[in-house]
């Protein structure tokens, strides 16, 4: 009996130091657990809203949420990946002041063009001409997104993930309340591009009203000399990755979101793997996410004083994560069949195929998705730069050479995610590697 109590209190008071106040794994937590009541909305609301909502329509949705999201990416220059990294909280002030000096520039930039230019030629043309009626909605959506990027690394900075994670269920309940009455009066693609815009603006206000207690002050901080000193010194961030992210996001599925209906003339099964992400993707995100924003605030102030703790975090969340993404997995595509026309309607049957096939990408994808950071972290821009790029060309190569040889869309796509498998194996091994110089470099000083 004193055996087994003493085995509990030894436990007790492991969980006690876990879930200590300002510990990785309650951050984690505190984390997960916004992310889960926000992203729940989506999940739970999603049978409403295909309801409410075409095939079609989702997919000029998903259209739309491809543009906004890859050019969300530069807008502030990726400076804002740089903010965590700051020393003292007047380089951070200065930092967000870049950031924002770039969103605002980007936006401006973005409204003048699309105001003025009427029809899109050629290949443009078929990817997003269905887009175009509502392309000032563009604008509207990257300063909402980018706004919160900027205010969520700001965050990461000050560790305050328990303010972060109440913003996600602002978001996430939000943005389908919106899209669900709007639809109800008819509002049609519009009611579901606005509803995406509130709720990636909802967190916003919330974020930097709870952040920055002393606004002034924090911009007294800020001066001309110091933000073009912090942009020379954190220059690889515009540089490398910036483009780098953009050409990942575009090498991920959001290029199926683009080709497809360009290519194969069919918005439907852009909608459906619209409706695949929302029932396979949000919910081990909203955990990989979780994970991914403590790791990269937790990592940024590790990786030079304690490398072997980096070293030993990064194989314990990808074991954690397989192990997550694997079991939702073989759920799914079990009953898949059954549960998607029962709950999102029949018109959503043909989706089940390619949740099938989709689970090639999602199973290594996802489970490199909480660290997926590293590089950034550890400044090897220049690597994620090139592998992206070669990511890039493969990923175009089999969706170009599947039309070229008229091949149908399903094999297109089965071809797209073993390559996306492939390339995912292929990026842990770099950033494992690159966990393993620097782990190299803090043995070799110590010995000194």
């Amino acid at each position: 009996m004193k055996t087994l109590k003493d085995f509990v209190l030894r436990q007790n008071i492991k969980l006690g130091e876990k879930l200590a106040h300002g510990s990785f794994a309650r951050n984690v937590l505190m984390m997960f657990i916004g992310t889960a009541l926000g992203q729940m909305a989506s999940v739970i609301l999603s049978p409403a809203l295909t309801r409410i909502y075409t095939p079609d329509e989702f997919g000029v949705l998903g259209i739309y949420m491809t543009t906004v999201s890859v050019l969300s990416l530069i807008v502030s220059l990726r400076y804002e990946v740089a903010i965590p990294l700051s020393k003292t909280e007047e380089e951070a002030s200065n930092m967000i002041a870049i950031c924002f000096a770039s969103l605002i520039l980007f936006c401006t930039s973005i409204s003048i063009i699309l105001f003025f230019v009427d029809e899109l030629p050629g290949f443009a043309k078929q990817a997003f001409g269905l887009l175009w009626p509502y392309r000032m909605m563009i604008p509207l959506g990257l300063f909402a997104i980018g706004s919160y990027q900027i205010g969520v690394a700001y965050a990461t900075y000050k560790q305050a993930f328990k303010v972060l994670s109440k913003t996600k269920v602002y978001q996430g309940y939000s943005g389908p309340i919106v899209q669900i009455v709007l639809g109800l009066s008819g509002a049609n693609i519009w009611g579901m591009i606005i509803g995406f815009v509130i709720g990636q603006a909802s967190g916003v206000t919330m974020l930097f009203k709870n952040l920055m207690h002393e606004p002034k002050r924090m911009l007294k901080t800020v001066s001309l000399a110091k933000m073009k000193f912090l942009m020379w010194k954190f220059r690889n961030f515009p540089l490398f990755s910036s483009l780098s992210v953009i050409i990942s996001t575009l090498a991920g599925d959001g290029i199926l979101l683009i080709t497809i209906p360009a290519l194969y003339n069919s918005t439907v099964i852009t909608g459906f793997l619209f409706l695949i992400n929302r029932i396979i993707g949000r919910p081990l995100i909203m955990i990989s996410t979780s994970i991914l924003q403590v790791y990269l605030g937790d990592a940024s102030k590790i990786k030079d004083s304690d490398p072997e703790m980096m070293h030993k975090r990064f194989l314990k969340l990808i074991r954690f994560q397989f192990t997550i993404v694997a079991s939702w997995l073989f759920i799914l595509n079990i009953s898949a069949k059954y549960f998607v026309p029962i709950v999102f309607g029949e018109n959503w049957t043909d989706a089940v195929p390619y949740i099938h096939i989709f689970s090639i990408s999602y199973l290594f994808g996802l489970t490199f998705h909480p660290v997926s950071y590293t590089l950034q972290i550890l400044e090897k821009q220049k690597r994620s730069f090139i592998f992206e790029v070669l990511r890039l060309s493969s990923v175009f190569g089999v969706l170009f050479g599947s039309y070229k040889y008229n091949l149908d869309v399903m094999t297109a796509i089965t071809m797209y995610c073993c390559v996306q498998a492939i390339f995912s194996i292929i990026f842990f091994i770099m950033m494992y590697t690159a966990i393993q110089e620097v782990r190299h470099k803090s043995r070799i000083k110590q010995t000194l």
